[in-house]
């Protein structure tokens, strides 16, 4: 199955395609003003670097968030301009599963990001030995707050670490950077779970989530 996938929830984006056991075309960038533009023009790379079309891919999926109002609404707007003409089903993804999905070898794994406002959200997954669950929905906190709830052992990531004090993060495990934003592969072996189950976004009613319900507000 060639799935397409697209995560612009942060200020670092990933497009790219896959079949169930490999990358196929990716690219990953830096999300400033303009993001729509720049975002097409990469999903049209990424489709000319692996010499397909829209028509080939079987499956798209989208990051939804938690993220930023203004990234979500690209994203969504792109996939399903994609996802119409052939009628290719949408699977959502939430920003922290693909973040702590990125660490599978370790039982806690606590995602941090940047919620902006001098907020940060913070939510616990747990690795067992058939899947990874969330165990600590995403929570918005200041960081003084952050880690109150986070296990001693787990393994923090996220690219919220890069704004919280190292003293606060000493007694803790931190996942390499490149760890902190989604693979392509990641993404794809999600979206094929969440197809596999029959969570499919509705094109007409399908909304982002963002950091905060205000955000949905902004005109």
């Amino acid at each position: 199955m060639k799935i397409m996938v697209l995560d612009t929830s942060m200020e670092m984006a990933t497009v790219g395609i896959a079949n169930s056991d490999s990358v196929l075309s990716q690219n990953r960038i830096l999300l400033e003003r303009g993001a729509t533009s720049t975002v097409h023009s990469q999903i049209e790379k990424v489709f000319a670097d692996c010499n397909l079309t829209p028509r080939d891919i079987e499956l798209i999926g989208v990051v939804v968030g938690p993220g930023s109002f203004s990234g979500l609404r690209v994203s969504l707007s792109a996939v399903k301009g994609l996802a119409h003409p052939f009628s290719i089903p949408i699977v959502g993804i939430k920003s922290t599963l693909a973040l702590a999905a990125m660490i599978p070898n370790c039982r806690f794994v606590a995602v941090i990001i940047n919620a902006r406002r001098s907020q940060f959200l913070c939510s616990i997954y747990e690795n067992t030995s058939t899947s990874i669950k969330e165990i600590s929905a995403p929570v918005f906190t200041t960081m003084q707050r952050v880690l109150d709830d986070v296990p001693k052992e787990a393994i923090l990531t996220g690219q919220g670490l890069n704004y919280i004090e190292k003293e606060m993060l000493s007694n803790y495990a931190i996942a390499p950077q490149g760890l902190w934003f989604p693979s392509v592969l990641i993404l794809a072996r999600l979206a094929g779970e969440i197809h596999s189950r029959g969570e499919h976004l509705d094109l007409k009613t399908a909304v982002p989530i963002y950091f905060r319900e205000a955000d949905a507000l902004i005109k």
